[in-house]
């Protein structure tokens, strides 16, 4: 099978599950645990005392994405949003929790905070303008971000895109699918402010 005719298919199948949006029975979903964390056994807890600090000061999201249904993009100007295929939780507070805990895992000489200010941390300002299934037949995450020095002074101001191919149908498949695109967000932040240390902008 070629992989334009696979992906047809797979893009077919998924948002065929749209027009299931109605029946009775409501299914919850949570972002899966970081890969890094489940491949490389690191955590923040396996770390000696870290030399930096780093504060996600904010993860928002769009307001289409500020709602329970998980999102479906069926084609370049269209979304649908599922009534029974719902996150468990605000999709802001999870991708915050996802993304300290693969930042945690990439960074292991980092603690990565969500609140307080500590003496020189670095902080982080992410924006989320697309968090979903897309036509082409991935998971798809997109928007921008800031890193912060601890007076204010911005570092860097990056667009972020990140995919990962569904590998069946079906959301489980999907939620999946957008759990490893965070994996890569995460890991494209991380390397860009161990880059930004070795050049010794910051400390």
């Amino acid at each position: 099978m070629t992989r334009r005719l696979r992906g047809a298919l797979m893009v077919g199948a998924l948002f065929a599950l749209a027009g299931c949006a109605g029946s009775p029975t409501t299914e919850r979903y949570t972002l899966p645990a970081p890969m890094n964390d489940a491949v490389s056994g690191v955590g923040p807890s396996d770390a000696a005392t870290p030399d930096y600090s780093l504060v996600i000061d904010r993860v928002s999201v769009a307001g289409y994405l500020d709602n329970p249904g998980i999102v479906l993009q069926p084609d370049a100007i269209r979304l649908r949003q599922a009534s029974s295929h719902q996150w468990a939780e605000a999709l802001d507070q999870q991708l915050g929790r996802g993304l300290r805990q693969r930042l945690a895992a990439e960074l292991p000489d980092t603690r990565i905070l969500v609140e307080g200010d500590p003496p020189e941390a670095l902080h982080l300002q992410v924006n989320v303008e697309q968090f979903q299934g897309h036509y082409q037949g991935v998971g798809m995450a997109s928007g921008y971000w800031q890193l912060r020095a601890a007076n204010g002074d911005l570092l860097l101001e990056r667009n972020f895109s990140a995919s990962t191919p569904l590998a069946k149908d079906g959301y489980p498949a999907l939620v999946r699918a957008l759990g490893a695109s965070w994996d890569k967000v995460a890991a494209n932040f991380a390397a860009q402010i161990r880059r930004l240390r070795a050049s010794g902008t910051v400390d």
